[in-house]
Formats: structure tokens, C-alpha cells, sequence
């Protein structure tokens, strides 16, 4: 932090004698930073000096009080993150902070800040945004998959990996749509898998096949998680 702006600065060693980074530029989701660099070789016949290492600073701008996320990957395969921590007064929450980055001071201002507000007239409420990312095409899907010769229900969704402290995605089943339960033990939730763009996979599978399973339909019901 210096004068209330944050930097990133991201260092390695040059295993790979790679000849050169291009460092792309920071993109946000949220109270995310997703950084990603693509390293080439020397080109062919050239004789240039092969560096020992690559550093490069990235300018993270003015950082309110709050937790942020900062992430990076390289094509080479590097992969780093490390959580921040801004102090202040009476920090916002997550969902707090991004709603002021995604919506606006305008907004928050004229008092619609409600957990269910739609300012955006997209039909999805946003806290539900929040949880994935402010886009919603990264929405749920339905999925048949198919393990050990049977097929069973599933849902897998995205959401940005720093968005985990400040909202959960709960999975309910239902029989019939028109209530719905937690899922419990009839449904496994799988590893996360961490992507390239800061974000992470999330799958989650009924235990039992379809024809058996007693819940057809399930879905995903967004809360803002408690603070620490």
C-alpha cells in the first residue's frame, strides 16, 4: 500500500528459458484481482540474452477497506494467490464491497440495497450476482452424467474463488418444485477445481441414480455468509 493505492508485485524464477513476459492487465470480479502472464521462447536463431528471472508490478489502485483476492497464472503453468486484508473503519462486507464496485455509489446511495434488488432488470437478484461474479451466464446448469453405467442429476456452476467468504451457494432437492429441502447427504458436492482465470468449478451430484433417486429436481439457493 502506498498513499492508499495497492501494488502487486509478482516474481520467478526463469526455469524455462523463456525470453520474454507479457504481462496482461488486471481484471476484477468482485474484491477479485485475476492476473495472467504469457511467456514466449527465444524465437529461432536468435542470440539474445535469455533473462534469469521475471518481476513485474502490477497497480491495484485504490483498495477500500475490506479482504481482497489477488490472483496469478502464467501459460508456463506458475500460479499464485494471496489474500489481503485492508483495514479500516467499519469494513464493508464482501457483498458490500462489490455491490459499491459493481452497482455503483448512486445506487447504494438512493437506498436499494437490498439482497433481492434487481437494479439491472435481468431477473436475477444480487446477491445471486455476487456469487457469480456479476455475470449472469455463469450461472447453474443441469447436467445427466453418466458414472459406473449409470446416469444421475447433477448441477455445476463458476464462481470467482474470492467470492467463498462472502456468500454460499446452498443445494436443495425437491419432488415436486414446489418445496424444497436441503440436500444433505443425497447429493455429494465434488472438489473445487481452480481455473485459470481465478475462478473455480464447483460440481454438485446426487449419490443415487436417476430412477432411484427420490429427488428430481434440485437447485441452488444463494445467502450472504455470516461474517467471521
Amino acid at each position: 500500500m502506498v498513499d492508499g493505492k495497492g501494488n502487486a508485485t509478482v516474481s520467478f524464477a526463469n526455469t524455462g528459458n523463456w525470453f520474454q513476459a507479457d504481462w496482461g492487465a488486471v481484471k476484477i470480479e468482485g474484491t477479485s484481482f485475476l492476473t495472467f502472464a504469457k511467456l514466449t521462447p527465444l524465437p529461432g536463431g536468435s542470440l539474445a540474452p535469455i533473462p534469469s528471472s521475471f518481476s513485474h508490478v502490477y497497480e491495484l489502485g485504490e483498495l477500500k477497506p475490506g479482504a481482497y483476492l489477488f490472483v496469478f497464472r502464467s501459460s508456463a503453468g506458475h500460479a499464485a494467490r494471496a489474500s489481503v486484508d485492508v483495514a479500516g473503519v467499519e469494513p464493508p462486507t464482501p457483498f458490500e464491497q462489490w455491490k459499491f464496485n459493481a452497482l455503483g455509489a448512486a445506487y447504494l446511495e438512493a437506498g436499494a440495497s437490498g439482497d433481492l434488488d434487481d437494479p439491472n432488470g435481468n431477473g436475477i437478484p444480487t446477491l445471486v450476482e455476487f456469487a457469480q461474479g456479476g455475470d449472469p451466464s455463469k450461472g447453474a446448469q443441469p447436467e445427466i452424467i453418466r458414472e459406473n453405467g449409470v446416469s444421475k442429476l447433477a448441477l455445476k456452476f463458476r464462481r470467482p474463488a474470492g467470492s467463498r467468504a462472502g456468500a454460499d451457494s446452498l443445494i436443495e432437492v425437491s419432488k415436486d418444485m414446489k418445496s424444497c429441502s436441503p440436500a444433505g447427504d443425497a447429493v455429494e458436492i465434488r472438489p473445487s477445481v481452480f481455473d485459470i482465470d481465478g475462478s473455480e468449478s464447483i460440481s454438485a451430484c446426487q449419490k443415487l441414480p436417476l430412477g432411484i433417486s427420490q429427488w428430481p429436481f434440485m437447485r441452488i439457493r444463494v445467502v450472504e455468509a455470516a461474517a467471521n
